[in-house]
């Protein structure tokens, strides 16, 4: 699955989450599906964490879309109910939540994840004004929402596979989802903030906890409220997460309303150019 046939020759992890299942939905050819699912775990002898574009040389790791894969996993079974290559690619999925686990803190969030490059979105411009912590780089070292949203959804998809499998499981996730809301919801807006420390609420620190069944109900009205003054303000790959949050939330119209409306960033202006 490549985004075009001429600027980028690798495959990617995270964009294979919405061109995979277009492709799916589209086709019902749910082979090559599979088939990317295997190159990316064949990374896994190069790091349990996963390299971001395979098959191919080139070494690029991205910690949003490595934790997108245990979803990536689930949604193929969700499709297939193919047990047989769930229960072969259940390793991989465990090796990448033991991976990140590594850089949990007390409360179990992830915490100065450094050796994988944290994207959040891409291009920067389209971050909608993220606010990494003070003390990160670059590449962001300290807690912050988003990478922790996608920590949550990877164990929240190993745990479900786990019960598929028929093996233990326990309630990590619902550990991890109370942290996340105690680290990064601010009751009187009704949003989530992007870290601990700031107060800035992006388009994507809201989307993924509704996305993950993180936020609170009683938060749904504020954070559709706040996606639609914000629009597709986002890379085309977060888009997905941001139709897919309105539809969680119910709000179909307004869901409509971003896939068809005319602004800068929609498919009507892409058609258009």
């Amino acid at each position: 699955f490549l985004d075009c046939p001429s600027r980028e020759k690798g495959q990617y992890l995270g964009d294979f989450t919405v061109s995979g299942l277009a492709y799916l939905y589209l086709t019902g050819d749910s082979g090559i599906y599979r088939k990317a699912l295997f190159d990316f775990a064949e990374t896994a002898r190069i790091s349990r964490g996963l390299l971001s574009v395979a098959p191919g040389s080139h070494m690029q790791e991205i910690a949003d879309f490595s934790l997108q894969y245990p979803m990536q996993v689930l949604r193929y079974w969700q499709y297939t109910k193919d047990m047989e290559t769930l229960a072969r690619l259940y390793p991989t999925v465990q090796g990448v939540v033991d991976y990140f686990s590594r850089y949990e803190r007390r409360d179990g969030l992830l915490y100065h994840v450094d050796d994988m490059w944290n994207l959040v979105d891409w291009p920067s411009n389209l971050r909608d004004d993220y606010e990494f912590p003070a003390d990160a780089g670059d590449r962001t070292l300290a807690c912050h929402n988003v990478l922790n949203a996608h920590y949550i959804g990877a164990v929240s998809s190993l745990q479900e596979i786990q019960k598929l499998l028929h093996m233990d499981s326990d309630n990590r996730a619902e550990r991890l989802k109370a942290a996340f809301r105690r680290t990064f919801y601010d009751e009187g807006k009704g949003l989530f903030r992007d870290s601990q420390t700031g107060s800035h609420c992006a388009l994507h620190s809201n989307v993924l906890p509704v996305f993950y069944d993180i936020a609170p109900k009683e938060a749904w009205e504020s954070i559709t409220k706040l996606i639609m003054e914000k629009g597709l303000s986002c890379g085309t790959q977060f888009s997905y997460f941001v139709l897919k949050a309105l539809g969680k939330m119910g709000a179909f119209g307004q869901e409509l309303e971003l896939i068809t409306g005319e602004g800068l960033h929609s498919w009507v202006n892409m058609l258009k150019l």
